[in-house]
């Protein structure tokens, strides 16, 4: 009976963390603008300082992880590019059918072309470790170049996988504080309501309800506008 009275509306709003902490924001500023109280605008506003600040960081993270992304998709790049070009060579210094041209490619040289970020280490390794291995033919420089090639790439990728673990981390930190900041809002919802009992309606100017009007559809379905608990 009081089943959907009970829940905590702001627990399941389908708000971006962004529009949540701008709805949260707009709910401590209408709290002081409309004399809601002092408590209860004391207890949510480090919560909501909090949450933006993580938010802050987590876009941050964000941003970073993107950028390392780049970053390896043009260092991987830059390398299959090198190795094409590099494969006359190798030819040149020995015949494919020969042993020692299958060391750089025991599964023909499109292995390299369709090389995926998963295995591209392996190969680059590989491909650096036959180089080396065969100086006398092909020279210094490509061995050189493949062993600096190996070395960013692992740094790279380490880059990017620390970043990722960190946003990762952030993440769910975040959704801690806004589960937390959701109950806080629904202690003020209460308390509000109880504070104006003779008239619920009032408690809406405490609460930005255009932004539940646009902000909370689901699959084309009318916004679930929180309500006051009835008596």
């Amino acid at each position: 009976m009081f089943r959907g009275h009970l829940a905590n509306p702001f627990d399941s709003l389908r708000f971006s963390h962004a529009n949540f902490n701008t709805f949260a924001e707009r709910h401590i500023a209408l709290l002081g603008s409309f004399n809601g109280s002092a408590e209860l605008l004391a207890a949510t506003t480090p919560i909501v300082e909090s949450y933006k600040l993580l938010l802050t960081d987590m876009s941050s993270h964000e941003g970073r992880k993107q950028a390392k992304t780049v970053s390896v998709n043009e260092l991987v790049k830059e390398i299959k590019k090198y190795i094409s070009r590099k494969g006359g060579v190798v030819a040149d210094a020995f015949p494919a059918t020969s042993p020692t041209y299958q060391e750089f490619y025991p599964h023909g040289r499109s292995e390299y072309t369709l090389a995926a970020k998963k295995n591209i280490q392996v190969l680059v390794e590989r491909f650096r470790d036959a180089c080396l291995n065969h100086q006398a033919e092909l020279g210094t420089d490509i061995g050189t170049k493949m062993t600096d090639f190996a070395q960013r790439l692992a740094n790279t990728r380490k880059l990017q996988i620390d970043n990722v673990g960190n946003v990762k981390d952030k993440s769910s930190v975040l959704d801690g504080v806004r589960k937390q900041l959701a109950k806080q809002m629904y202690v003020n919802l209460l308390t509000l309501t109880l504070k104006n009992i003779d008239n619920t309606e009032y408690v809406h100017n405490y609460y930005d309800t255009s932004m539940l009007k646009h902000g909370n559809r689901k699959n084309g379905a009318e916004p679930e506008t929180p309500q006051a608990p009835q008596a």
